[in-house]
């Protein structure tokens, strides 16, 4: 898609990557709000993937609706914008933390296979209950644990009717 500058009638002027045909339109100002137009047209030569795929910006960035409402990712500050909205960051994937969260997927893929092995579907889903909620938490695998525990329990006198004679509310240690 071709790049285009922007200028407002206050002179603020603003780059967007518009595809070809659709220049002509009118854009909002990203700093005063009102109707900005096409003042030239920048011929740029693309040296690398900088926006060659700005589908896939959009399609991750961007919901269903919003796509269908003709909502458009059209420069880097689009894109900086949605992803500060959405709680995303980037990680430099030759980083010390990236390569951490990428052993840590790895180990866990490797534990969840273990146990499918097993043939056991329920333990597959208690392992992925239990890393979802120690995640959430941030507890231990030994605060989880008890909390299991009280949580089967109280599961337990449900089932057996005698939920409804215990009126004491029951709560994890140092939950």
């Amino acid at each position: 898609m071709p790049m285009y500058d922007y200028q407002c009638g206050d002179g603020h002027v603003h780059e967007r990557i518009v595809p070809f045909g659709e220049h002509r339109a009118e854009q909002e100002c990203p700093e005063c709000g009102s109707p900005a137009h096409y003042a030239i047209l920048k011929v740029a030569r693309v040296v690398g993937p900088v926006f060659s795929d700005m589908e896939a910006y959009e399609t991750a960035l961007l919901t269903r609706k919003q796509r269908a409402a003709g909502m458009r990712i059209t420069s880097k500050a689009d894109i900086d914008k949605l992803e500060a909205k959405n709680g995303l960051s980037r990680v430099d994937p030759t980083s010390r933390a990236h390569r951490a969260r990428i052993a840590d997927q790895k180990d866990e893929a490797r534990e969840i296979e273990r146990i499918k092995a097993t043939g056991d579907r329920a333990a597959v889903a208690d392992y992925l209950a239990k890393t979802t909620m120690q995640e959430a938490t941030g507890w231990s695998d030994t605060k989880y644990s008890q909390w299991k525990e009280m949580k089967d329990a109280a599961e337990s006198r449900i089932e057996s009717g005698a939920a409804a004679r215990h009126v004491e509310p029951v709560r994890p240690v140092g939950g």
